[in-house]
C-alpha cells in the first residue's frame, strides 16, 4: 500500500484509526444502540475499495453516494479513496431528475444508495444499497488488493453547489484539499480524542462532511447518529451517548429552543413568566460578567442535554 500518510487525508485517516483500533468510532441505532470500533470500521472501509477494484472500477472512476449519514456513507465514501476513485456526495433530497442530471455530468460509474433513496434511480446507473445483505458481504471481506496509490494531488471529490440560482456545478476537490482543512482545525484543537459529534447535517454540505465526519475520524474522536431528527430523540441521544460536540444549523437549535421554551410556556402563568425574566437576567448577567447562573437555575433543562 502506498499512501503518504502525512498528506493525504486518506492516510491521516489509517493513521488516526491504526493508532485508536480499539477506541469507538460510530455509535448508531438499529433496534438499539450499537457502536463501531475504528478496527472494524477499516474492515468495512477496505472490504468496500476491494469489492470496487474486483468490480473493474478503474482509478479516477467516479462513485456517487445518495443517501442518509450513517456510518456506511463513511465507510463507503474512504473505501471509494482507497481505491482511488473519485467520491460524489449528492444530496438526498434531490428528486429522480436533477439526479439524473449530477449522475450524467459527472459521469458516475456506479452508486450507493440506502433503502430510504434508491427509489429515485430508476434504474440509470449499478447500484449498491446500504441496507442489502450484498453490501453487508461487502463490508466484512477485504480482498488481497484492497488498496491503489494515494497522493495528495489526486482528486478525492466532486462536491455539486446548490445551484440556487444556476445549475449546480462540481467543485472538484484534492487530497490534498481535505487533507489540508482538516489538519487546520485538528491542531486548531477544536476535537479531541475524547469528543463524542452528534451528526445531524447531511454529509454532501462541506461543512458537516468536514466537521462532523473527516475531523473527528482523522482525530480518534467519535460520532454518533441519532435515530432521527425529532427534538426528543436528539436529546435522548445527546444524554444516552455522551455526546460532547454539537454541530448545528440555526434551524436545529430553534427546534431545540422551542422545545425548551413549549415546557415552559405549558406551566402556570406565573411561574412560566418568573422563568422567561430570570433566563434573561441570567443572560444579561451572563454577558456582563461571564458568570452562568442558568447552569444552577436551569439545572433541569441542562441535565436533560447529558453531561
Amino acid at each position: 500500500m502506498s499512501i503518504r500518510t502525512d498528506e493525504t487525508i486518506l492516510g491521516l485517516f489509517l493513521k488516526a484509526a491504526s493508532e485508536h483500533k480499539d477506541f469507538p468510532a460510530f455509535n448508531y441505532f438499529d433496534q438499539g444502540w450499537s457502536t463501531l470500533s475504528y478496527g472494524a470500521f477499516v474492515t468495512c472501509v477496505k472490504g468496500i475499495s476491494s469489492y470496487l477494484i474486483r468490480s473493474g472500477v478503474g482509478a479516477g472512476s467516479r462513485i456517487a453516494i445518495l443517501s442518509e449519514s450513517r456510518f456506511e456513507w463513511c465507510a463507503s465514501y474512504l473505501g471509494i479513496l482507497m481505491a482511488g476513485a473519485i467520491a460524489v456526495p449528492m444530496d438526498a433530497e434531490l428528486g429522480s431528475s436533477e439526479i439524473q442530471v449530477l449522475l450524467a455530468d459527472s459521469e458516475a460509474v456506479l452508486l450507493f444508495c440506502s433503502e430510504k433513496t434508491r427509489w429515485k434511480l430508476l434504474g440509470q446507473i449499478k447500484t449498491v444499497n446500504f441496507d442489502s445483505d450484498h453490501f453487508r458481504e461487502i463490508y466484512r471481506a477485504a480482498g488481497a488488493q484492497a488498496c491503489r496509490p494515494v497522493s495528495p494531488e489526486d482528486i478525492a471529490s466532486i462536491v455539486y453547489t446548490s445551484g440556487t440560482t444556476d445549475a449546480p456545478k462540481g467543485v472538484m476537490l484534492t487530497q490534498g484539499n481535505l487533507y489540508s482543512d482538516a489538519t487546520a482545525l485538528i491542531n486548531f484543537g477544536i476535537i479531541s480524542q475524547g469528543d463524542n459529534l452528534l451528526a445531524v447535517l447531511p454529509f454532501h454540505h462541506t461543512y458537516p462532511f468536514m466537521c462532523t465526519f473527516l475531523v473527528p475520524i482523522c482525530s480518534g474522536a467519535q460520532i454518533t447518529f441519532p435515530p432521527s431528527l425529532k427534538g426528543p430523540e436528539l436529546l435522548s441521544a445527546v444524554k444516552e451517548r455522551g455526546v460532547t460536540v454539537f454541530m448545528a444549523v440555526p434551524r436545529l437549535l430553534e427546534v431545540l429552543w422551542n422545545r425548551i421554551m413549549g415546557e415552559f410556556n405549558g406551566m402556570p402563568c406565573l411561574i412560566s413568566t418568573s422563568l422567561l425574566i430570570l433566563l434573561r437576567v441570567c443572560s444579561h448577567l451572563r454577558k456582563a460578567t461571564g458568570v452562568n447562573l442558568g447552569k444552577l437555575i436551569f439545572g433541569r433543562v441542562h441535565r436533560s442535554f447529558g453531561r
